[in-house]
C-alpha cells in the first residue's frame, strides 16, 4: 500500500529494492535492444541518404523532361493556332474559287449577247454555241476577270 512521504512522494511498502545483480542482469538485455534499435536508425539513415541521392540524379532529368513537355505543349498550341489559319484561308479561297467559277459560267453567255458588226475576214473565237467571235471585237480576258484570276492565283500561292 501506497504512503505518501514526506515531500509528497508515494512510497510503497513492501516493494523490493533492486540490487546491484539484478540491475546487472536486466542492462544486458536492456543494452542489446538499444543496439538493435541503433542499427535500425542506421539503417534507415544509409536508406534516406540513397533516396536523397538518386533524387539528386534524378533532378536533372526531369527538369529536361520538363521542358521538352513545355516545349511540346507549345508547339500543340502553334500547330492548332496554324491549323485554324489554313481552315480559315481554305474557306475564303472556296468563297474566291466559287466566285471565280461563276464569272466563268457566266462569261460565255455574256459573250453570246454581244451584237457585233459584220467582221468579214477577222480572226475569231468560237463560243460554245459553235458561233465564231471576232478577235479584235472582245479583248480577254476582262479587267474584271483579269483582277480575280490575279486574286485566284495569289491565293492559290499563299495556301500552297
Amino acid at each position: 500500500r501506497a504512503v505518501a512521504g514526506r515531500w509528497g512522494r508515494r512510497r510503497c511498502h513492501g516493494a523490493m529494492a533492486l540490487t546491484v545483480r539484478q540491475v546487472g542482469q536486466v542492462a544486458a538485455p536492456l543494452k542489446q535492444k538499444v543496439e538493435q534499435f541503433q542499427q535500425v536508425i542506421d539503417n534507415n539513415d544509409q536508406v534516406v541518404a540513397r533516396i536523397e541521392e538518386q533524387i539528386g540524379r534524378m533532378r536533372a532529368p526531369r527538369e529536361k523532361l520538363s521542358s521538352a513537355v513545355q516545349q511540346r505543349q507549345d508547339d500543340r498550341r502553334n500547330l492548332a493556332s496554324s491549323l485554324a489559319r489554313l481552315e480559315d484561308a481554305l474557306h475564303a479561297f472556296g468563297i474566291d474559287s466559287s466566285q471565280l467559277e461563276a464569272i466563268i459560267e457566266e462569261l460565255p453567255r455574256l459573250l453570246e449577247r454581244i451584237a457585233l458588226p459584220g467582221a468579214g475576214g477577222m480572226q475569231g473565237h468560237a463560243l460554245g454555241s459553235g458561233r465564231l467571235l471576232p478577235a479584235a471585237a472582245i479583248d480577254l480576258p476582262l479587267p474584271y476577270f483579269d483582277v480575280l484570276a490575279g486574286q485566284f492565283e495569289e491565293r492559290t500561292q499563299q495556301i500552297w
